[in-house]
């Protein structure tokens, strides 16, 4: 999610817009009971993957939402990207409550597992690449959960493999955008992983639940560090990025929406980077790109 403070209002509403846009698309291609699924992560992929297109036709339209049946709203059009965000939202959905109704037996996880079924079905025929990507993907992971796997790498990069299989499976990123787009979605995938395995160290540690961060004996401050090595390479990736449009949203979603919720969730982050300037600073790898802003 953005972090508002910092977000103008045009944005923002441009980013609600793109957020109503995925659950009508929802809605439309996988039933009225799967808006339920809608998310912010997806709604980010859409603004993401959309940023990458050339067009000079308008992406957003007036329109009626279901739950706002009197008012007119902006809402991004449906789109390819649209489509293969919205399938990718029911996949993910559909295989974590699978998860939890494998693992804990929620009775509302066992329920909704068989009510996105045909949803699911139709999203995997629908995109194959994606569907494979992100079930093998858990199934790996399945795997060294069950062998109590002591290597923080290992788990993390298996997370990041999985988005980064699921973001670049789709066909509309340009061929000269794919290997940061890959750099992108696999760094903020172990994001992902590492930060929900530190939010939840308490719980595991009581429960006796998996955690990689327990069974690797790293504590908060090492965890955190490797969280904002893994997010600073997604941001330094990001920067080499060439953006037609939603940029304002994904600067804001980058610097600082994404420290901002470490933050939030596990206290104050010791490098919040400023600016993209400063972040090219830190990788040599980066020198050519750091002469060609000076001149």
């Amino acid at each position: 999610m953005p972090y508002k403070p910092f977000l103008r209002m045009c944005d923002y509403a441009l980013y609600k817009a793109y957020y109503c846009g995925l659950c009508r698309t929802l809605q439309r291609a996988f039933g009225i009971h799967s808006q339920y699924l809608l998310n912010y992560d997806c709604t980010f992929m859409a603004i993401f993957l959309s940023a990458l297109q050339e067009s000079d036709t308008p992406r957003c339209e007036q329109g009626k939402c279901l739950y706002m049946p009197f008012k007119k709203i902006p809402i991004a059009k449906q789109s390819s990207i649209m489509n293969y965000c919205a399938a990718v939202n029911v996949l993910l959905a559909y295989y974590k409550l699978k998860d939890d109704w494998k693992d804990e037996k929620k009775l509302l996880a066992g329920i909704s597992y068989g009510l996105y079924k045909s949803a699911t079905k139709k999203a995997k025929k629908m995109y194959p690449e994606a569907a494979s990507a992100i079930k093998n993907g858990l199934a790996e992971l399945d795997t060294l959960e069950k062998e109590k796997c002591a290597d923080i790498d290992t788990a993390a990069n298996t997370f990041g493999e999985l988005m980064k299989n699921c973001v670049c499976a789709s066909k509309e990123i340009p061929c000269d955008e794919l290997k940061k787009c890959e750099a992108i979605s696999y760094n903020i995938g172990k994001w992902i992983y590492l930060l929900d395995a530190e939010i939840d160290r308490e719980k595991d540690r009581k429960s006796g639940n998996y955690n990689p961060l327990l069974v690797c004996g790293i504590d908060s401050k090492r965890a955190k560090t490797l969280m904002e090595l893994a997010l600073n390479e997604a941001v330094l990736a990001y920067d080499l990025l060439k953006l037609h449009a939603n940029k304002e949203i994904l600067d804001n979603i980058f610097y600082d929406g994404l420290y901002k919720m470490m933050d939030r969730l596990i206290g104050k982050s010791s490098k919040i980077k400023k600016n993209a300037f400063d972040l090219k600073k830190q990788s040599p790898l980066l020198e050519n790109e750091i002469d060609k802003e000076k001149k």
